[in-house]
């Protein structure tokens, strides 16, 4: 049978029915199918373009967000970004490419780029901290804290979304394939598979070299004598690797958790000599600290939010005559008062410091949030050990129950209960909840119906970045400074309102406090970047620039031992010092295990990273066995600092074995301990 034959073609040629335009319109249905073929060329095209694009912004956040190494900046730095981040990111794209879907691969790879850089953005900003893996298990958290990130963000961060928009729009000839003659304009599109290899290999090799020659260092020399980063591990791999990178490290580091804990946990006799390391620091000349007339007083312990020692003592607010926390200045000549306390952390993570400042034991922040990640067992701190005296332990904090795995944690720890958010009545809203002046308020009505004694602590919410107080609860303390930074600015108002309410809260509880040990402190650092504290007076290139960053107020009072104890000015401590301190002044024997000691009496030494420790006049660095007269301003023979050697390793040792270990701390003391 003859075929049947249709006119001729717009290529000047007869066909079949096979190959052969439809009857109807033949030369405009041709020309739609010709346009929409070399549509989806140049959309190819254009998708690489844009995920390049997308890679450039991955790979230079760091840039955009001015943490970057301390070292010159320069091209190397910028390709090895680009390596560690963006070259993943295109070769994912080369091998997706063959897809048939390119579309939706498109759509999620930028979306994920987008939300991952908007995230980084947030947490960087807001708490000087990088997005970790162990992130992954707390978006409930950063739900609940997006007023905070929202506040920190510009016009720039929410249009860098736009590139979404693109899969969108050409998501017919995204999804489609390039058909007839015009598939040789799509070679970028789909390398043959015989190249892949090469391709791959190359960019193996560079990511390889890359990485090697990125390695976190984050310490160095500078203006003549030792400098001391204040960064944490995964800060220093953002601003060295890039966001990506640092990212998959700090997944690395929790894949390889469990094997870390089995290969490295502290044998009993290991950590058998650790603690009598640890308890030699404590052997204190015997002093009358029992009370009189009272049995057994109450303990309330307050920690306020991003109170850090630039709110109090600053040098530029001094030279100017202002002072933002003059209720907090007002209670120097107290039973203890500093400015200076370490905090374990620089800014954010408030669990950290409630972790430490509870147990006398640091933290290991490269494995995630304690409160998430080693709350699998109980520990012997302060509220268990008041618990077996016969006291009532309550915490009260009005953010949501289940942020940072609170109920968890505080059962672990020993607390009868924990009033959150839905135990407080409803008031003014100030940050990320309850203001402080309604909280406070609240929180002296159920004081005075616990069962005594007890053992109250008390965080505040009010002071949470961005800090954004309500005009009308602003006092103007800043009023009058030129050139000040608004975030600053902002900063110290709110620490201002926070002194306020510190001081409200003082003069509800004055009868309560008659009869008790009460512990005001703060809990880290609100201001994140060097310049902020070159303005108020703080030089970053002094030896004790990481110092100053994680310095708290501290203030002990204890009304019935007044004229029993000469009032104390401490200038060097940590957080893990307020509980061995507590139990001090309460004259309960202090546990070997406990990692602290107590700020009453002296010989105090403050432990920053377990890998840096300082006295009243020496810093010792573990890694880098420097050890620094900073009185005097020079380097001195490390055999010179044996001794703060000594107390760190020690100190690893110990929260090894009772954050993953087999807790023989415990056993130990309980055997009867060491002394």
């Amino acid at each position: 049978m003859t075929p049947r034959m249709y006119p001729r073609s717009l290529h000047g040629r007869q066909g079949n029915e096979s190959d052969a335009l439809p009857p109807t319109c033949p030369g405009e249905l041709r020309l739609s199918h010709e346009k929409d073929s070399w549509t989806h060329v140049w959309a190819g095209y254009a998708a690489w373009a844009v995920v390049v694009i997308s890679s450039l912004k991955l790979s230079f956040l760091p840039v955009y967000l001015g943490e970057v190494p301390k070292s010159p900046l320069g091209v190397l730095y910028l390709l090895r970004l680009f390596a560690l981040n963006g070259l993943p990111l295109l070769l994912f794209w080369l091998l997706a490419s063959r897809c048939v879907r390119r579309n939706i691969l498109l759509l999620v790879l930028l979306l994920a780029v987008d939300l991952f850089c908007y995230t980084s953005t947030g947490k960087v900003r807001i708490l000087q901290e990088p997005v970790v893996f162990t992130d992954l298990f707390e978006l409930s958290n950063a739900v609940r804290v997006r007023s905070s990130a929202a506040a920190s963000m510009q016009t720039w961060d929410y249009l860098s979304f736009f590139d979404v928009s693109f899969p969108v729009l050409f998501w017919k000839w995204l999804g489609a394939g390039v058909s007839g003659r015009r598939a040789h304009f799509s070679r970028l599109l789909a390398l043959p598979v015989k190249q892949y290899g090469l391709i791959v290999g190359v960019c193996a090799v560079s990511f390889a070299m890359a990485q090697h020659y990125s390695g976190p260092d984050a310490f160095g020399l500078y203006w003549g004598h030792v400098k001391f980063s204040p960064d944490i591990p995964d800060m220093v791999n953002f601003r060295n690797k890039g966001p990506l990178d640092s990212f998959l490290l700090s997944g690395y580091n929790y894949m390889t958790f469990k094997r870390d804990m089995i290969k490295n946990a502290p044998e009993k006799e290991e950590v058998r000599k650790a603690i009598e390391v640890l308890c030699a620091t404590r052997r204190y000349p015997p002093v009358d600290l029992r009370p009189h007339g009272v049995a057994r007083p109450n303990v309330i312990v307050v920690l306020d939010e991003s109170m850090g020692r630039v709110a109090v003592d600053s040098p530029t607010l001094r030279a100017a005559g202002v002072d933002v926390t003059p209720f907090i200045n007002s209670l120097d000549g107290e039973l203890l008062f500093s400015s200076s306390i370490l905090s374990p952390v620089e800014t954010g993570n408030t669990a950290e410091c409630e972790f430490v400042l509870l147990n006398s034991c640091y933290s290991q922040g490269q494995y995630g949030n304690t409160y998430s990640t080693f709350m699998d067992h109980g520990y012997r701190g302060l509220p268990k050990l008041f618990r077996e005296r016969g006291y009532f332990c309550a915490a009260f904090h009005a953010n949501n129950k289940e942020f940072w795995h609170r109920p968890n944690a505080y059962m672990r720890m020993g607390f009868d209960r924990y009033y959150s958010r839905y135990d407080f009545r409803r008031g003014k809203v100030v940050g990320l909840g309850l203001s402080d002046e309604d909280f406070f308020r609240q929180v002296n009505e159920k004081l005075r119906h616990l069962r005594q004694p007890y053992f109250a602590f008390i965080i505040t919410l009010s002071g949470h970045n961005p800090f954004k107080l309500p005009e009308g609860l602003r006092s103007g303390v800043t009023r009058g400074f030129t050139g000040m930074d608004p975030f600053v600015s902002d900063y110290l108002e709110s620490m201002n309102y926070a002194d306020r309410q510190l001081k409200l809260f003082w003069g509800l509880t004055g009868d309560i406090r008659q009869n008790a040990v009460t512990v005001l402190c703060g809990d880290h650092q609100g201001l994140l970047k060097p310049e902020q504290f070159e303005y108020m007076g703080f030089k970053i290139e002094d030896w004790d620039d990481a110092v100053i960053r994680r310095q708290v107020p501290v203030v002990v009072s204890a009304p019935y031992l007044k004229g029993r104890l000469k009032p104390v000015r401490a200038r060097v401590g940590d957080m893990a010092d307020i509980a061995p301190t507590i139990l001090d002044i309460l004259d309960i024997p202090i546990p070997c295990y406990f990692e602290g000691q107590s700020l009453i009496r002296g010989g105090v030494t403050a432990t920053y990273g377990l890998d840096r420790i300082l006295d009243e006049r020496r810093d010792f660095l573990i890694s880098k066995d420097i050890c620094y007269d900073y009185v005097e301003n020079k380097q001195i023979d490390p055999n010179g600092c044996s001794d703060l050697s000594a107390i760190t390793r020690a100190s690893r040792v110990v929260t090894k074995d009772i954050l993953w270990g087999n807790r023989y701390s415990y056993a130990i003391e309980k055997a009867g301990g060491v002394r």
